[in-house]
């Protein structure tokens, strides 16, 4: 045996002390590692940082400029509200990270194609199979009790795909809805959530909304997705305006009423709060919060809970991804290298 007893169980005792999961996916940068940033490179990276910090304090200003009144205290109560939560406009979510299949990200302006809403679309022209798309780097998106999956596209009426596929991720790629030839995309099991034959091709030439009922693809409230894939075999596509709606009774829903939010959660340990604030009112009842603890909530509830400021924060939230964006290509192009962290 070329390895002694000795050497053997040194080598094995070096590694089972390791930190690093056993399998990582193939991951090209499993953590710890050393980003070796360049003296340039720092510079760009602070002075986005800068941007982004400016775009926090705009959009905290934002928010708390906007009157809110709790529904709950509303004699007659507000009338049922229908609000989209928007997953993709302009830009993918903060983090994403971006792969594609066909050739690099395309977001085109009103002046170059097809824009639904905002300022940019996904625009791709595709032989075969062509996909934009991401499924870790990002916060989760949640399934909300009673929503319908939505997203616009628009097929080139001269170069129209076989197919199109929209894909979402959550422990994996296996929910599905395909327009057009179900056999085009062979991603899934055919008759299945994860291959939903959702209709025909859309009309072409304009933009058409697609719609899903998450459980026919497999979700079910509180499901948190991933990552999502804009996909299609062939033509020209354009994509835009992706997310969830849903119908809601303000004064009975805790996204929109801090009142019943603070009632379900005051006196648990909330994994709604981060950190900090978990441990401020860890085994309080929110009656027994300070007027100090209540304001930090309602400031996080604000920004991160109530959908009522969706709208307000939706132009602040493009800026951001846009910087992030920019953050990301710096640091794709930056070398790394990998190192070993040891148990406790």
């Amino acid at each position: 045996d070329p390895l002694s007893t000795r050497e053997y169980y040194s080598m094995y005792a070096f590694f089972h002390s390791a930190a690093d999961p056993a399998m990582d996916g193939n991951k090209l940068d499993t953590p710890p590692i050393l980003k070796l940033r360049s003296e340039a490179e720092e510079k760009r990276i602070a002075a986005i940082d800068s941007q982004i910090e400016v775009v926090d304090r705009e959009l905290r200003a934002a928010v708390e400029q906007q009157p809110y009144v709790d529904p709950s205290s509303l004699e007659p109560p507000p009338p049922e509200i229908v609000t989209e939560t928007l997953w993709f406009e302009d830009a993918f979510p903060i983090g994403a990270s971006l792969k594609e299949d066909g050739g690099p990200l395309a977001l085109v302006q009103a002046d170059q194609g097809p824009v639904f809403s905002g300022e940019f679309a996904i625009r791709r022209s595709a032989e075969g199979l062509g996909q934009d798309f991401y499924f870790e780097g990002a916060e989760p998106w949640v399934i909300p009790s009673g929503g319908k999956l939505f997203a616009h596209c628009y097929l080139e009426p001269d170069d129209l795909p076989e197919a199109i596929m929209l894909q979402f991720h959550t422990d994996g790629w296996k929910h599905r809805a395909v327009w057009g030839a179900e056999d085009a995309i062979a991603f899934g099991k055919k008759g299945t959530a994860e291959r939903y034959l959702a209709g025909e091709l859309p009309a072409s030439g304009e933009w058409v909304a697609l719609e899903i009922n998450p459980a026919k693809i497999g979700l079910k409230a509180g499901s948190k997705i991933t990552g999502y894939s804009f996909t299609q075999f062939g033509g020209t596509v354009s994509w835009d305006h992706l997310g969830v709606r849903t119908k809601s009774d303000p004064a009975k829903d805790p996204t929109w009423s801090f009142a019943l939010w603070k009632e379900e959660n005051g006196g648990t340990q909330n994994r709604a709060l981060p950190e900090g604030l978990r441990q401020l009112v860890r085994a309080k009842k929110s009656a027994d919060w300070s007027q100090d603890e209540e304001k930090l909530i309602f400031d996080h509830w604000l920004l991160n809970i109530y959908v009522g400021a969706e709208t307000a924060m939706a132009p602040f939230k493009a800026k951001k991804a846009e910087l992030e964006k920019q953050k990301t290509e710096i640091d794709a192009k930056v070398p790394l290298t990998f190192v070993m962290a040891e148990l406790p």
